[in-house]
Parts: structure tokens; sequence; C-alpha cells
């Protein structure tokens, strides 16, 4: 379920390969997570889960742990080693663990000392489902994960762990913009909506739409899939409380605006709107990002409450022709900025360091945002932080060797 924006722009950046192989074999089921102790404590009692992965000349290793509580640092010798682990979330006091090499879901129960215990597995390998997918789990008994190679829906039940059906998703392809990708899906209006970019086969002319791609919660039917040209090459979506989707486009994470074939004429960084209870975006919302954050592009944005959005964008200070080449855009120093979309206006936020977007990811615990920062590379001797957001500002929460996959609540 990697989420890295360099996936597809940046082939030979070695952080394209986070999250793409496998580690070896099975794991003892029951090696000890958290801080490395056995405790006493009754199962229900709550949990989070952190999951990092390190890459060594050997392998990339994905370790997962449960805690009492969001741990300040996390000991990688204390942690779950997932055999060719790519992806953890936590969902109705379970882990699931991905493996895309196999095609396999893992779920993991967390004991009373905190241990990832009692392993259970579905395998998508027989519908083709290998490679990255994006997951959202809807219910007890409905998940819906997307393969990013084959655009495949796959439903699956991930309490009895076993396959309910599969719905095409290949009405996404474009002959004229054969490259595309999907980002993290939410649910709106009984729909699971992924948002979806496109461009041509050498990543040097990007289609001018904003995609989403719905398909129904409850059964299998045919997808729909909505685009907007009124920017382009969004992957990011949230819900506000209305029940409202809405939907970035910004320009390919902002790359557009700079490189490829439409630099000096690609459109503004906007966000648009599907209303609840509609099945297209609504010709009367639109809103420059560009404009808001002061900024000539939006390299991507990250809800923090109803329609506040945290945002990675280009310093205005900052000449873009500066970058030596095109490559070079994807570690470049982006500004944080909290930008208050109804108020119509932007403020920097000083607390997290200016520098690379090295994932997209959402990171949120109990409906916190947290901000990756990564220092150095994601080998042992590298770091990540997580920082809490709030629309007051951001403070660090936690450390790690490595960088920080994912967490969530389990209970």
């Amino acid at each position: 379920m990697c989420a890295f924006s360099r996936d597809f722009v940046s082939g030979l950046s070695q952080l394209a390969l986070l999250g793409m192989f496998a580690c070896g074999a099975d794991n003892d089921p029951r090696a000890v997570s958290g801080d490395g102790g056995v405790h006493d404590v009754d199962a229900s009692a709550p949990a989070v889960m952190v999951a990092t992965q390190v890459i060594t000349p050997e392998s990339f290793n994905l370790y997962v742990g449960a805690y009492p509580e969001l741990p300040a640092e996390v000991d990688l010798s204390t942690m779950l080693e997932v055999s060719g682990g790519n992806d953890a979330r936590a969902h109705d006091g379970h882990i699931f663990v991905w493996n895309s090499d196999e095609g396999i879901y893992t779920r993991y129960d967390v004991d009373g000392s905190y241990a990832l215990v009692n392993p259970e597995r579905v395998s998508f390998a027989n519908l083709g489902g290998t490679g990255n997918v994006m997951t959202h789990f809807i219910s007890r008994t409905r998940a819906y994960s997307l393969t990013r190679a084959n655009l495949q829906i796959i439903i699956w039940n991930p309490s009895t762990m076993e396959i309910i059906g599969e719905v095409s998703a290949e009405s996404l392809l474009d002959s004229e913009f054969p490259n595309l990708d999907v980002g993290e899906p939410v649910l709106f209006d009984g729909h699971v909506a992924w948002p979806v970019l496109w461009a041509d086969e050498d990543n040097l002319r990007f289609k001018r739409s904003v995609g989403v791609l719905l398909a129904k919660a409850d059964s299998e039917q045919p997808v729909v899939v909505l685009r907007d040209s009124r920017c382009g090459g969004g992957w990011s979506l949230f819900t506000d409380s209305a029940g409202d989707l809405y939907a970035t486009g910004n320009a390919w994470f902002g790359f557009a605006h700079f490189f490829g074939d439409e630099a000096a004429s690609y459109p503004n960084d906007c966000l648009l709107r599907v209303k609840k209870g509609s099945l297209q975006f609504d010709p009367d919302y639109y809103v420059d990002l560009n404009k808001i954050s002061d900024s000539p592009a939006v390299y991507f944005t990250w809800q923090v409450r109803e329609r506040s959005l945290f945002a990675a964008v280009w310093d205005i200070a900052d000449d873009p022709k500066q970058l030596k080449d095109s490559d070079a855009y994807w570690s470049a120093q982006f500004s944080r900025k909290l930008l208050l979309i109804d108020e119509g206006k932007a403020t920097e936020v000083a607390e997290i360091p200016k520098s690379a977007v090295f994932s997209t990811l959402n990171y949120r615990l109990d409906d916190t945002l947290f901000m990756l920062v990564s220092e150095g590379s994601p080998s042992e001797s590298g770091r990540s932080s997580l920082y809490r957001v709030t629309e007051s500002g951001a403070e660090q929460a936690l450390t790690t060797k490595g960088q920080l996959w994912s967490i969530g609540r389990v209970r």
C-alpha cells in the first residue's frame, strides 16, 4: 500500500523501491512487540500500532509493534519483523499486514502483553492481486482493496478472512495517458472513493483532470469514474461533517508547474467538491490553492479538520531554476502551511522544518493528523519523526530509525 509520490515519477529514486520487496521466511508470530516485556494487561486495554520500514543491503524489512499509547520513540529490536511486509493497518482490534509479492494479507491479534499473535491469512494471488494495493476497511465484514497493478477491486471479509467478490476498475484506463496511479481511499456516501491521476508514458505530459473512482460499498456494481478539468493531477480526498467529498488537483504534486510539456500553461492547483447525494463535481465550488497558499506549487494536502488543510508547498522565495533537473524536484525542500479554506488564508507552520516530502500517507490517530519528517535515508542510520498537527501548530510526537510507515488505533 505504498503511497510515496515518487513511485511513478522518479523510477531511479531509492525511495521508489519502498515496500516493493519481500524479506524471506515467516517469523515467529508470537514475537514480542511493545517494550519487549511481558505484562499482566487486559487484552481489551487500549492499544495503538506503529509500523516502520527499514532498507538494508539485502532487503526491505517492516517492523510492527503494539503499545498502550503512541510511544515517544520505538525500538526496532522489540518489534515484530514481518517477512515480506509492505504495509500495516489497524482495524477492529486487529493489525493487518500486506505482503505485495505473495498477495497476502495477514491479520494479527494483539494480546495482553502487546504481542502480535494468532496470524490468519487471506490470499489475493488467484485474482491477480499482487503488488501494491490501496485498501479501505468499511466494517468488520467488508473491506475493499484496489490493486494498482491490474486495476481490480477485491472485496473481502476482514472477520472471516475470505474473499467476497471483485470489481474491475479498467474503466480508468486512458490510451493517451497510460501511466495512472491511485491514492488512499475514503468512504463517501455509500461508496469507496479513490483519487486518480494520469500521465503519458514518459511522464512529461499530465492529464488536466481531477479523477475519482467510486465503488458501491454494499455491492459489486460497476464502478463510476468522475473527472473534472478545472485542475489536474490530484491525489488527495477527504470528507467533511456534512458528508461532502473534496478532491485536490495539484498538478502531479506540483511537478507539472515546473517541468513537462505544459509547464508554462498548467492550470492552478485547486480544491473541488462532490456534494453528498450527487455523483458529479459541484460546478459552483472551486478554491484556488495557489492563491490561498501564496505558492506557485502545492505538493500535497492533508485534512486537519473539516476544511482546514495541512499543505506542503513550494516556498515562493525559492527559484525553481535552482533545481538542476526534474529528478531533483522530488527531494527539494518544501514549506509547511495550514490552509484555512473557508477563511481563504494560510499560516506558516514554523514547528515543522522545511524538508522534502517523503510520503503522502495519511498518518492519523483518533482523528488527529500527524506529519512525517524524514532525516537522511530510510536505512537504520536514517531517522524519521512524526509531528502532531493541530490548527494552532505542531509538536514532535514520535521518532524512529528508518521510515515510519503507519500508525493506527487497534482498540
